[in-house]
């Protein structure tokens, strides 16, 4: 070796230090699998023991509005490339429509016909008595129709992403001037692209009352698009539930669409009477639907028939001697028999 070479020193690498394993999006998947079927066995259990008490309500309420969230989310991703489309309501119809079953709260249409056979646009207006009218309202909601909401329900995760893709109408209540303009921007869209209308006159959940004092808001917007009307009922939930009794059982609801009124020649003069007539037939018939459904159900006719309650067995007559048998001895026959038997 060279005097001039110079001896590179030894460099010790330390040993790789051993990494943690990665979360793979297969491992994620599992880990979210797990822990919802955990989740719904928890509830399962909880939902099946439980009695109907507070408890029980509050578990139902609670996994209510989680699941929307969640079918929510899951329609936002389904309609995301759609974008804004009134047609998007078609996959929010089919993703929701094993609440029925799931909450035991089956929906009864009568009178359907008059959502297919009047022609569009129309205004359809119900009765909002608690946030299961969600229920009802994807079973009656025909194609091409959008309800309106209050702007706040925007702001509510991906229930109002979803909604907004749908092509809900959000109005500020907040601001009279600027709800009035959205207003007249619906009935532009109605008469232009003939998109139905769906509307809560109410204005807020009646929570039980027979029905609260209607809005004019959806009968001006009528009269204004020159457009009918349609009136849909819902009967009252109390058999079932209960916000103030903390009850939530199954039950059965009866949504009734009455015949369509005409505004043609109507103006904005004329919508007090409009709507108070309205409602008062709406009333009438809510009234009428209530009793059915709290009325008892007739027996089936698969089932037995019914038993009377146990009663005392009749008063069964004297019991009478065989025909062929010879009648008892009266006392003075068997006397005299004695007597001639001592003189034989």
């Amino acid at each position: 070796m060279a005097a001039s070479e110079t001896v590179a020193p030894l460099r010790i690498h330390p040993p790789p230090q051993p990494q943690p394993p990665q979360p793979t999006a297969a491992t994620s998947w599992l880990s979210l699998v797990v822990v919802v079927v955990v989740v719904v066995v928890v509830v399962v259990v909880v939902w099946v023991r439980c009695r109907p008490s507070w408890l029980c309500f509050f578990l139902k309420m609670s996994f209510y509005y989680a699941w929307i969230l969640a079918l929510s989310a899951v329609a936002s991703l389904l309609c995301a490339r759609r974008g804004r489309d009134i047609n998007n309501f078609r996959t929010v119809k089919a993703l929701v429509r094993h609440l029925q079953w799931l909450y035991g709260v089956r929906v009864k249409v009568e009178g359907a016909h008059h959502l297919l056979t009047t022609p569009s646009p129309y205004v359809i207006v119900s009765n909002h008595q608690s946030s299961i009218d969600f229920i009802g309202l994807m079973e009656c909601l025909p194609d091409r129709c959008a309800p309106i909401a209050k702007r706040e329900l925007l702001f509510v995760g991906p229930f109002g992403a979803i909604a907004w893709l749908c092509g809900v109408f959000f109005i500020d209540r907040q601001r009279t001037q600027h709800a009035k303009h959205t207003m007249g921007a619906v009935a532009s869209v109605m008469r232009e692209r003939g998109i139905n209308v769906w509307v809560f006159p109410e204005g807020t959940r009646s929570h039980g009352a027979p029905m609260l004092p209607f809005k004019k808001g959806a009968f001006h917007l009528a009269v204004q698009a020159q457009v009918p009307i349609i009136p849909v009922v819902f009967s009252s939930y109390s058999r079932f539930y209960s916000r103030q009794e903390r009850r939530f059982t199954p039950g059965v609801v009866v949504a009734r669409v009455l015949s369509p009124v005409a505004t043609d020649g109507f103006t904005s003069d004329t919508v007090p009477a409009l709507t108070e007539s309205v409602r008062l037939t709406m009333i009438e018939v809510f009234q009428q639907t209530s009793l059915v459904v709290s009325s008892p159900s007739p027996p089936s006719p698969h089932s037995p028939p019914h038993s009377p309650p146990h009663s005392p067995p009749p008063h069964s007559p004297p019991h009478s001697p065989p025909p062929h048998s010879p009648p008892p001895a009266s006392p003075p026959d068997a006397e005299r028999e004695a007597d001639g038997k001592k003189q034989r």
